[in-house]
């Protein structure tokens, strides 16, 4: 730790520097914040005023409330690394008086509400700098004199021809996709919801959140373009305040680096056609669209129209087809008293309709993206001639001349043989039944038209089947991971099951007892026949049981007493 005198030698320094308005002296007053929080906890804040006056001597007129500030800003953020993000995220936009307006204000640490409170608060700087883009735009179609008026009423000294260049990103088209994400806070642990001590919520709801956060921030640190959210992002068509919060801090924190596109699935949708859907908590948001009818999305750089601009298509340009699960209104427009295989195969035969349209409008200039929540037939998981009858499907050959089809619905990760079409699966595991498989999310980069995809595993919580031969190892306690959720699955005897009973019920994590007991199997005796004596009939019966000679002579006692009596 430095002394007395090198840290007021280095807070001179950066005073001088902290004066000027480029990001210069943004970065001097976080590192000065730096040195003032290392003092605090070295000396205490009487270290400070201290400071202040010593500074103010040298001619350094600094407050006591300033070099607070700087502390608290530099607590909030940590590293300059995280600076350059914030600056990065608000294109240049970075004043230090917004830092402290923003970070001293905001509760302290890496908790949940400081979180939400940084959301909001950039969410709106963000949404006014889109509003002055929209502005820049409207400001080129007018007559030039009127155009640059308008401009310089708009940004002043801001303004500048790097301004324009948001418009188009470097490199090739990259987009993100993930499905079947199924926030849901009811989820079980071996058939009873379990509460994080430390947050109070469902434990399986924080997994949920740990893999969507891994997967959103994997795709702000690769550059993506888009994500895909093609259906079911949660549990049900009515999520719970602690669900919306979720989805709401991850897919804002997205949304601000990249357009969302996403869509409710069948989970989303009410049975009730007066419903709202799951997704209407983020209608509205910047950046967030939310789909619940067929439509088309021309992405130019970091805006997305539902028509062309003028200069469609330029680089970095895709062309964005959204397929929701049929609503309503498909079915109830193909009801007239149908049977529900009717009905599915009526409401199929409508979606291949509208995709056989979104054909028709396909761009061979840039990538052509179909998202779809729907099976597709063949797909593994969909298989059984029961799920295609009772589920809206579509033939794989519908999609061939789509350069990629982004997927949901089905929750393993797989690839449609033969097209650019792919299931990215859940983002973690539901239940015993995806055990094995994988799960994670898409990153897929374009070459011209050309998908390269690259399949990213989450964190997602592993579930494993046990044998009853796994009680049998001396070293089972030892080998349970209390991360894991685990299943017992097997047939044992009576005896077995009675010797098992202790251990599962004081076992140190959760086990799903799913054992079956062996029935004893008795074998007919053939000479059992109604030519028999009633007491050699039960003498018969009690040898094959294979009791006691001396309970059999019991037996046949009371027999006898019965009889006669």
């Amino acid at each position: 730790m430095e002394d007395s005198r090198d840290v007021i030698a280095d807070c001179r320094k950066l005073l001088k520097r902290s004066r000027e308005t480029s990001f210069v002296g943004v970065k001097a007053n976080f590192h000065l914040g730096r040195l003032v929080q290392a003092l605090v906890e070295k000396k205490g804040e009487i270290a400070v005023k201290e400071l202040s006056i010593t500074l103010s001597k040298d001619g350094l007129a600094v407050s006591e409330g300033f070099l607070f500030d700087a502390a608290r800003v530099f607590r909030y953020l940590r590293s300059e690394q995280k600076l350059r993000e914030l600056k990065s995220r608000l294109n240049g936009w970075l004043s230090w008086g917004f830092l402290v307006n923003s970070c001293t204000r905001a509760p302290e640490g890496n908790t949940e509400e400081a979180g939400l409170y940084r959301e909001r608060v950039l969410t709106r700087i963000e949404k006014t700098l889109s509003q002055v883009d929209a502005l820049t735009v409207n400001a080129d179609n007018l007559p030039a004199d009127i155009g640059e008026q308008l401009k310089g009423l708009l940004f002043h000294i801001h303004y500048d021809k790097a301004r324009e260049e948001r418009r188009i990103l470097e490199g090739n088209y990259r987009a993100a996709h993930m499905a079947d994400l199924q926030v849901y806070e009811h989820f079980t642990v071996a058939g009873k919801e379990e509460i994080d001590p430390e947050s109070g919520k469902n434990v399986r709801l924080l997994d949920i959140h740990r893999c969507i956060r891994f997967a959103v921030d994997t795709m702000i640190s690769t550059n993506c373009r888009a994500c895909f959210i093609p259906g079911d992002a949660t549990e049900t068509h009515a999520p719970t305040p602690n669900e919306q919060n979720v989805l709401l801090v991850e897919l804002q924190k997205l949304a601000r680096h990249m357009p969302v596109f996403i869509e409710p699935g069948n989970h989303g949708l009410s049975k009730n056609p007066r419903d709202a859907n799951a997704l209407e908590f983020l209608r509205g948001r910047q950046n967030i669209f939310v789909v619940d009818k067929p439509s088309i999305f021309y992405q130019e750089g970091l805006f997305v129209n539902s028509t062309p601009s003028v200069r469609w298509p330029q680089k970095d340009c895709a062309k964005i087809f959204v397929l929701p699960f049929p609503g309503k209104s498909i079915v109830e427009s193909t009801g007239d008293n149908k049977s529900i295989a009717e009905l599915n195969k009526a409401v199929s035969l409508k979606l291949k309709s509208i995709i056989d349209y979104f054909r028709t409008e396909i761009d061979p200039r840039v990538p052509n993206i179909l998202l779809a929540h729907i099976t597709v037939d063949g797909a593994q998981g969909a298989e059984s001639d029961e799920m295609l009858m009772y589920d809206p499907h579509i033939h794989p050959d519908e999609f061939r001349e789509f350069d990629y089809v982004a997927l949901g619905h089905i929750h393993k990760y797989q690839k449609i043989d033969g097209l650019n079409a792919y299931y990215s699966g859940s983002i973690d595991r539901m239940d015993f039944n995806e055990e094995e498989d994988r799960k994670g999310f898409i990153l897929v980069e374009f070459d011209g038209r050309t998908p390269e995809v690259q399949f990213v595993e989450t964190p997602a919580r592993k579930f494993k089947t046990l044998t009853p031969e796994f009680f049998m190892l001396e070293d089972r306690v030892e080998m349970l991971e209390r991360d894991t959720i685990y299943r017992i699955k097997g047939e044992v005897s009576k005896e077995q099951y009675e010797e098992l009973k202790p251990f599962l019920r004081n076992a140190p994590v959760p086990i799903v007892n799913k054992l079956t007991v062996k029935r004893r199997i008795r074998v007919r005796d053939e000479k059992m026949t109604e030519d028999l004596k009633e007491d050699e009939a039960v003498k018969r019966y009690l040898e094959q049981m294979e009791v006691e000679e001396d309970t059999i002579h019991h037996c046949l006692k009371k027999h006898y007493e019965i009889v006669r009596g």
